[in-house]
């Protein structure tokens, strides 16, 4: 269940910029790339927010679909699940151009206070869960490689 650690990367971010301040809610966008079960990322969330400011926060979670540029004609495909091949030429040379985000969007406070677009969530976090799901070979390339 990767959602557990997910969520204390997140939580590590919340408590960050809140800076000591009670937390009322969470707003995060979560790349389809991540797989990540909504409900198992709640309920990690409520466990490892425990005894926190942050253990009355509510979630929301907005999925971000998989999006991919192919890198042989260019065209953009929206792709729900693998083979991730572009739906123009079938090339699997592709470019993620969207589905990987993990961004927590906005925080809001106990006083009513938000805090919109924080800093992303720890980088190394991400970078070890995607490359749980990435494929170095032909086929899924992970936009940061792609100059």
């Amino acid at each position: 269940m990767h959602e557990l650690a997910l969520a204390e990367g997140i939580l590590e971010v919340v408590l960050d910029m809140t800076q000591g301040r009670p937390v009322k809610g969470i707003h995060l966008q979560v790349g389809a790339l991540h797989a990540v079960v909504p409900e198992s990322l709640q309920f990690s969330f409520q466990v490892i927010a425990q005894d926190t400011l942050a253990a009355e926060a509510a979630l929301s979670i907005d999925q971000v679909h998989a999006v991919f540029q192919c890198n042989h004609c260019g065209e953009m495909t929206d792709v729900e699940t693998p083979p991730y091949n572009c739906r123009s030429c079938g090339s699997s040379d592709v470019a993620i151009s969207a589905g990987d985000e993990l961004l927590v969007d906005s925080i809001e406070l106990e006083d009513g206070t938000t805090i919109s677009k924080p800093t992303p969530t720890d980088a190394a976090l991400i970078d070890g869960h995607l490359k749980e799901h990435m494929v170095s070979n032909k086929g899924f390339v992970d936009h940061r490689d792609v100059a």
